[in-house]
């Protein structure tokens, strides 16, 4: 029984923690996978809270991940307290895994007429709510 044991620890510790997914994305939108624990932001360490994470609607820029365990700790009290939980110990492993979203360029919004000299209008409902309408033109990149 304790070589069946032995077989199993060496086992369960000799997986390889990563990140997979994709290493560059032109929509903004796209899926990461922890192997061994939960998705987790490289360069904060703030995890995801899943091993499976879609990020959607992502700015351009380069991002980092990494994957990340988390173990509850508990303290010891005594009577008549018992244990309490204390938060999660956390620690990441394995490489960074990196992301570059490169979206298209976003249109840049002008004025049909001068800054200050556009017509708008406002209005304030009894409830008193507000509402401003100010006419925009969007202008396309050719």
């Amino acid at each position: 029984m304790k070589r069946l044991l032995w077989l199993v620890l060496l086992l369960a510790g000799s997986a390889q923690a990563a990140i997979t997914g994709p290493t560059t994305n032109t929509t903004g939108t796209f899926t990461l996978t922890a192997s061994t624990g939960e998705v987790a932001s490289g360069s904060t360490n703030y995890g995801f809270g899943a091993s499976v994470v879609t990020f959607t609607n992502v700015l351009s820029g380069t991002y980092s991940y990494i994957d990340r365990a988390c173990n509850p700790v508990y303290i010891d009290y005594g009577y008549p307290y018992g244990e309490q939980y204390a938060g999660d110990e956390c620690w990441a492993y394995g490489a960074e895994h990196f992301v570059t979203v490169t979206r298209d360029t976003e249109p840049t919004i002008a004025t049909s007429v001068e800054a200050g000299a556009m017509p708008y209008s406002a209005s304030v409902s009894q409830r008193g709510s507000a509402e401003i309408r100010i006419p925009i033109r969007l202008v396309c990149p050719a």
